[in-house]
């Protein structure tokens, strides 16, 4: 890959006003992105004005744009293994599966969940409520032709192993996951540090020394089922959604598993501009220069 037509972008658009999304939908076009993200934030916007569905639709139109895959409804209330307002929660994320369908869709990336939040609950527990959302989801999915893809995370529960463990429970191709690379580095790199984002959600478990895993112990776990990824960079000690080449990720790494991963539909740039005060350039060469380390 030379260009960026195959990366899609992570936005702020629900931050902006019509004139503005305008504007910087223009501009990131410009920059030579072509598709975007259709966002937990955007969907909150669209679940609470309906409208919005058609507006975000015209105006990526008018740009050049397009959505191409989805992060689901997110935080404490909405993972799959939280125990509160389960049948709302569920309504939800089927609500929203349906958004992104109409929009062509076929990929959403899901949470699910932290067992530091919960201590005392075992770990079969939180496989036993992830799997009952799953067994509400799937079905839609299927109806939707779009892919549920549960990401890796830095806790104990959104291991690849436990991936693998609720993966293996459904034989559809209608489950897949999400790698995302600066998650996975935390738990790599994390290690260089006596505190950190990992020490923060494993030592409330009781567990001091979080298990350890290298980045290419990982992807070689999750490989083979990988339908998305969230590409993004960090020192391992903090969860910084900075751009590749700003951390310490061996990228060569990443790209070699990903390269090769048999469902990978899209790469996915979840670089927060916001948060590092970036330029669309900036973003945009960061991962010209990250692909052109494909051999």
């Amino acid at each position: 890959m030379k260009d960026l037509s195959q990366v899609t972008f992570y936005t702020d658009l629900h931050r902006l006003d019509e004139p503005m999304r305008r504007c910087y939908l223009e501009e990131i076009s410009r920059c030579g992105i072509k598709k975007l993200v259709l966002t937990n934030s955007m969907l909150s916007v669209i679940m609470g004005d309906h409208a919005m569905l058609k507006k975000y639709a015209a105006e990526l139109e008018d740009a050049g744009l397009s959505l191409v895959d989805s992060h689901a409804l997110y935080g404490k209330i909405w993972d799959f293994n939280a125990p509160e307002y389960r049948d709302t929660v569920a309504m939800g994320h089927r609500f929203a599966m349906n958004i992104a369908a109409q929009l062509g869709i076929k990929s959403m990336t899901f949470h699910i969940g932290n067992d530091f939040i919960y201590p005392d609950v075992p770990p079969e527990q939180h496989i036993e409520r992830i799997c009952r959302m799953l067994d509400i989801l799937l079905p839609e999915a299927e109806k939707l032709d779009m892919v549920i893809a549960i990401e890796n995370s830095w806790s104990q529960l959104a291991s690849p192993e436990n991936l693998l463990k609720i993966k293996a429970l459904y034989d559809t191709e209608h489950l897949g996951f999400c790698f995302d690379s600066g998650h996975a580095n935390i738990i790599d790199n994390g290690r260089l540090y006596e505190q950190g984002a990992a020490q923060e959600v494993w030592q409330p478990l009781g567990i001091d020394v979080p298990a350890w895993k290298t980045m290419e112990e990982t992807l070689k776990l999750m490989q083979e089922h990988i339908v998305s990824c969230h590409l993004h960079d960090n020192n391992g000690q903090w969860d910084a959604h900075d751009c590749p080449g700003q951390g310490n990720i061996d990228w060569n790494v990443v790209l070699k598993y990903l390269h090769k991963a048999p469902r990978l539909q899209v790469y996915q740039s979840e670089v927060s501009i916001l948060r590092h005060n970036l330029s669309i350039r900036e973003l945009t060469g960061s991962f010209e220069k990250l692909f052109m380390l494909e051999a």
